[in-house]
Order: structure tokens, then C-alpha cells, then sequence
């Protein structure tokens, strides 16, 4: 039996660079797991994207390339981050490899407070095609969030929270209306992170992304639920690293929060 650790790649929301993922990181990496994040090149794109093509494209290249020799791999994705990789990832996934007489591949995918659409889906669809009261779209096709203390960060140390306000980058708006091609979640065994404090996506909705889940093949095995906002991974660290750590496999106990 090995007890080699999966390798895990970590895939931002919208706006988001893998800077943010930074606490959440260095507990990973404490924890001695090898972390590859993926810079979204829809994230800060001028011009703006047409589509997420590149996104795909970059999200799949760092699965392979964690995957490398052989390795296990698991993938953690926020938000916006959760549709492209379900497009990303096909073939990539460790049952898949086998049959091919590969080794490693894919054998998690994690959903945190994060988007998945059966095939077809797209993420406007979930919005009504409406954009939401906090989108700030502008002409030239980008998209900015203008709350985003109040959406994203409401509850992250106030300092940590503007710094990362600082960091964020218009995103190209039409990636928001490409439809996926692979339901990935009906494939890999995946875990979902529940945020009930979530000014962004509503844990209600969240909820429902995984009622119509278990009506519809997915293999969601685990749910894990946590009082926290869209960014977890900032206000909540300890938690986060500690669910991230259960879906490698690892026997952590739930950290308070």
C-alpha cells in the first residue's frame, strides 16, 4: 500500500490569481503535498477572451503536468473555476489512464463553493442570463465585482481581505457563457465544500447544484459544510487545508471554526 501523498492543483474563481489560495497553500505544503495552482488567463486578458478555450487549456496542462511520471492527483476548484476544469480534465482521470495502461491521473475532483453543469451548461444559465446586481460589466467585455469586500471577503482579517481586493483583475465576461462539454462529476469521485456564509453563490444554491447532482448521476461522496464566506480559503485556512487534506485521504479531525 502506498502512502505517497496526491499531488493537488488548485484552480481560482473568476477575477482571482493562485495568490489567493496562499494561507491555504502553505498549510498543504506544511502538510507535505506538492500544490500547482493555475493563473486563468481570462483573469486580467486584454483584449478579453471570446471564450474559456485558454482557460481549459491551462488548466489542463497543469493536471498533466502533475500528473507527470504517474502521480495521483486531485483537483480543487473555486467558483468559476469548477466549469472549465470539467472540460479540462477528460481522459485525465485515473480510471481512464489505466485502461490506457498509464499510471496516475485524476482521482478527486473538490468543488469548492464552486460552479458544475451537466453537459451543455454554462455558467450565465445559472444566473437567468441576467448579470447579478454586483457585476460590473463594462464595454469593452470585461468584468469586475463591485462589492467585492462585501461579496468575496466579508469575513477575512480586514488587512488580508484589501489586499487581495488589491489583486484582483477584470475578468473576460463571455467566458461566462461558454458551455461545457464533460460532465467530469459524473466521471470522478468529487467532494463538495459547502459555504453557508456565501454572499456570492448562496449556500442555498450551492445546495441545489447538489440536489440536481444526485438526481443525475454524480459521484459526489462527500459534502462537508462550513460557516464561512465565498473565500474560505483566506478566513479559514486551518478548515480548508484540513477538508482538502480528508479529500487526499488523509484521517484529519474537522477543525473548529
Amino acid at each position: 500500500m502506498t502512502t505517497t501523498k496526491p499531488t493537488i492543483v488548485l484552480v481560482p474563481g473568476a477575477w482571482h490569481s493562485p495568490a489567493s489560495f496562499a494561507p491555504t497553500t502553505a498549510l498543504l505544503e506544511a502538510s507535505g503535498y506538492t500544490v500547482h495552482a493555475v493563473s486563468l488567463p481570462s483573469v486580467g486578458a486584454n483584449p478579453p477572451l471570446e471564450n474559456w478555450d485558454a482557460d481549459v487549456s491551462a488548466i489542463r496542462t497543469t493536471v498533466e503536468s502533475a500528473i507527470g511520471t504517474g502521480n495521483d492527483v486531485v483537483v480543487v476548484m473555486h467558483s468559476y473555476g469548477g466549469l472549465p476544469t470539467q472540460d479540462a480534465v477528460k481522459g485525465l482521470d485515473a480510471s481512464s489512464r489505466s485502461a490506457s495502461g498509464e499510471r496516475g491521473g485524476v482521482i478527486r475532483l473538490v468543488y469548492l463553493a464552486a460552479f458544475f453543469a451537466d453537459e451543455g451548461g454554462y455558467l450565465m444559465g445559472f444566473l437567468g442570463d441576467q448579470d447579478l446586481p454586483w457585476f460590473d460589466r463594462k464595454d469593452d467585455r470585461t468584468l469586475s465585482p463591485a462589492t467585492p469586500l462585501e461579496t468575496f471577503y466579508h469575513d477575512v482579517p480586514y488587512e488580508l481581505a484589501t489586499k487581495n481586493i488589491a489583486s484582483l483583475q477584470p475578468h473576460s465576461y463571455q467566458t461566462f457563457w461558454s458551455k461545457t462539454g464533460y460532465a467530469a462529476w459524473k466521471h470522478i469521485p468529487s467532494t463538495y465544500l459547502v459555504c453557508e456564509d456565501d454572499k456570492a453563490i448562496p449556500a442555498q444554491s450551492q445546495d441545489g447544484l447538489l440536489a440536481g447532482a444526485k438526481e443525475n448521476g454524480g459521484k459526489f461522496d462527500t459534502v462537508e459544510r462550513v460557516k464561512a464566506s465565498h473565500s474560505p480559503f483566506l478566513s479559514v485556512p486551518e478548515w480548508t487545508a484540513g477538508a482538502l487534506r480528508r479529500a487526499c485521504g488523509e484521517d484529519v479531525p474537522v477543525t473548529a471554526v
